[in-house]
């Protein structure tokens, strides 16, 4: 997992669980901070190595460190995770890659500089830290980071390893386990308790098993169970996770017998990993048949509870595993463990691991000649090349890849199947807004889902007819009618986080139709749930409704507020607004900008990125009350039909061509998030877009492009 480096811009970490960290490692962390932070300019230490076994918790540390030391870098943390590695060689180009360099030829020679001259040129201006995590299955690589620092001065390096990278400059910080009681103490809860692994243990026990408590019966039982995991605090947090279905006594046997690979430190844990992964492939082939039979609602949930345990970067992990399985097992157990750990990496996010992940698993079941597994992959392949952009020769490509699935399922007379590609189909579809070859398609599957009493795939097909189709065509009685139907099953089947998902559609529909108090309600009921759940990104978009709902009402300021709390909130994930709402998004923030003028905008938006969310909440539930006249003109909603956008060549949409024109004239990404008030990745996401669909890779060809087309 990495997050990559925007031109003018800033690195954020990725989206990781940060648990507390035990006592100890806070004063750890308070020692190391200054060694490695550079808003003094003061410190020398460029190049800090954090060492220690595996399950020590030096990712956990380095992660809490970068995450403080954020703001002391101009341009940010780039967190790159070196686990999947084996070939030194592999990491200065992934590091180039993490970055997104392109392989630009140089115009003399006609061949790309090496990665190596890549990172150099792009990092020598650049005060950036470089967080490289499992840096000991490449230490052969360390010279190269001493060169990479001896070019890029304002560069520091922040390294995890189980072994000292042995190069100069670098500052050797060693991460212990955690201390265990002394034998003397064992009899006594009260001395027990004062050790760091004992209390780690207390403290993730009670967690599981509230009524859980440290007593002179049980702390020398504790106490063995942390002596025999070494003090370890990853280990320690496993074990501790099962007090609520063995009991201490009983932890500890199983320790000394059935588990003692845990005590073998760093190869018991790289173990746990991929029990982990085996763990998921299993599940997964013996959930296969029964997502395509009536038991499927069931399984889904199950599937569903099975995620939400999961870790950062599974699909990876398993795919990786998936690889290197042995030859004892078949190689269509291989492909469709690939094939879904692509899916679920595309889920998390990582689409260019997605993408391998897919490619290798259909070309697998193509060599096996098994259709199923084919079409299974194709459909995989669809959702990913279709959905990580909206470039044109991407959505082609998807279409072809479900024509072929929805081929291969319509001459197996599968339903189940043939059901799945059409939704997935359409859904592409009408990301890509082509909702010509959407409706068809999602409405044969509706049909074929009604017949297979499907009621989760009926209230998902429902929910997004009404919520793309409907949404986008102006007919806003089927989009109600589709949407309270999909509403009242997923109520019924518990889902919360697609019910959120339907309110927020509930409110833009009662929105487009004036009815601003029936709108606040279906936002900030989808914001109840969205809190509970923790679902940011979703929380930004009903903040983006909330102000447009402000901004129809007559209160610019609130909307301004509103908008900026959801910019800030994107920012810090790394997102932007929704391709299927972006065109309101902008219309609101124009609009508000039109009816506050440029220096009040600028104001109120940077006051709502000041405000906490709770207190954004707060302003909001003081809005003006139902009815109330509007003081200042309204967005223009359309009434029988949907106002087409202005054409413009190769696709580029309004946004694009206004981003296109400021690049043209000289400014950088930096510059046009400023004078547009957007944050620079969400600059960054559009630049990437005009040039796919362009197909350009430098801001020359862009210039020379809009020059051609008087764009200008």
């Amino acid at each position: 997992m990495s997050i990559k480096l925007e031109e003018g811009g800033r690195i954020t970490l990725p989206l990781l669980i940060l648990h507390t960290i035990p006592s100890p490692r806070k004063r750890l962390l308070h020692e190391i901070r200054p060694l490695i932070s550079d808003a003094q300019r003061t410190s020398e230490v460029r190049l800090l190595t954090l060492t220690g076994p595996g399950g020590v918790g030096k990712t956990r540390l380095s992660i809490h460190i970068a995450s403080d030391l954020m703001h002391d870098f101009a341009n940010g943390v780039c967190f790159v995770s070196l686990a999947p590695l084996s070939d030194p060689e592999l990491v200065i180009p992934t590091l180039a890659q993490a970055l997104d360099l392109p392989e630009v030829a140089d115009a003399r020679t006609g061949t790309a500089p090496q990665p190596l001259e890549r990172l150099n040129t792009y990092l020598q201006e650049k005060q950036v830290l470089l967080l490289l995590d499992n840096f000991e299955h490449v230490v052969a690589a360390a010279p190269a980071l001493v060169e990479l620092l001896t070019v890029c001065a304002q560069v520091k390096v922040l390294v995890t390893s189980r072994a000292v990278l042995r190069v100069s400059g670098e500052y050797e910080c060693p991460v212990s386990p955690l201390a265990l009681p002394s034998p003397k103490e064992l009899p006594d809860a009260r001395a027990v308790a004062q050790s760091p692994a004992v209390a780690l243990f207390v403290q993730r026990a009670m967690a599981r098993l509230p009524d859980f408590s440290l007593t002179d019966a049980n702390a020398a039982v504790i106490a063995g169970i942390c002596a025999r995991l070494d003090g370890l605090p990853l280990a320690i947090e496993l074990a501790a996770a099962r007090i609520k279905l063995l009991p201490p006594e009983a932890l500890l046997a199983r320790l000394e017998h059935r588990l003692a690979v845990l005590t073998s430190g760093a190869r018991g844990l790289e173990e746990i990993r991929r029990a982990h992964a085996n763990y998921s492939v299993a599940l997964a082939e013996e959930a296969e048949p029964k997502l395509c039979s009536a038991e499927r609602e069931n399984w889904v949930h199950r599937l569903e509870k099975a995620l939400a345990v999961g870790v950062p970067q599974t699909g990876r992990l398993i795919g990786t595993e998936s690889r290197g399985l042995t030859t004892q097992v078949s190689s269509a157990v291989r492909a469709k463990a690939l094939g879904g750990a692509g899916v679920l990496a595309h889920y998390q996010g990582d689409y260019r691991q997605a993408k391998v992940l897919c490619e290798e698993s259909l070309a697998l079941f193509r060599e096996l000649g098994e259709k199923r597994g084919i079409a299974t992959s194709l459909n995989g392949l669809g959702l990913i090349v279709g959905q990580a952009t909206r470039a044109r020769n991407d959505y082609a490509l998807a279409r072809a890849l479900y024509e072929e699935s929805l081929a291969i399922r319509r001459e197996l007379g599968d339903l189940w199947g043939i059901a799945e590609t059409l939704w997935d189909f359409a859904r592409v579809a009408f990301y890509q807004g082509d909702y010509t070859a959407g409706s068809p398609l999602c409405e044969e599957s509706l049909a074929i889902c009604r017949e297979l009493g499907d009621r989760r795939r009926i209230a998902e097909i429902l929910g997004s007819l009404a919520g793309y189709m409907a949404f986008y065509q102006g007919n806003y009685t089927i989009e109600l009618t589709s949407m309270e139907e999909s509403l009242a099953i997923m109520r019924e089947l518990g889902d919360r986080r697609s019910s959120a998902r339907l309110l927020w559609f509930l409110g833009h529909a009662a929105f487009v139709q004036d009815d601003y108090a029936k709108a606040r309600t279906f936002y900030a009921e989808a914001l109840a749930i969205l809190q509970e759940l923790g679902i940011k990104w979703f929380i930004a978009s009903c903040l983006d409704g909330l102000a447009e709902v402000a901004v129809a009402q007559g209160q610019p300021e609130r909307a301004a507020h509103l908008l900026g709390a959801a910019a800030l909130l994107r920012e810090a994930l790394g997102a932007s607004p929704p391709p299927y709402n972006l065109a309101n998004y902008e219309r609101a923030v124009d609009t508000t900008r039109a009816q506050l003028g440029e220096e009040r905008f600028a104001a109120a938006w940077a006051e709502g990125q000041e405000m906490t969310l709770k207190q954004v909440l707060a302003e909001q539930a003081r809005a003006t009350t139902p009815g109330q006249t509007p003081t200042v003109p309204t967005i223009q909603q359309p009434t029988d039909t949907v106002a087409l956008p202005p054409t413009y060549p190769d696709e580029l949409t309004s946004r694009e061509v206004e981003i296109l024109r400021l690049v043209a004239s000289g400014l950088s990404n930096a510059q046009v998030a400023e004078k547009l008030i957007i944050s620079p990745r969400t600059v960054h996401a559009h630049v990437r877009s005009i040039y796919s669909k362009l197909g350009i890779t430098s801001r020359s060809s862009a210039t020379r492009y809009a020059i051609d087309h008087k764009l200008l």
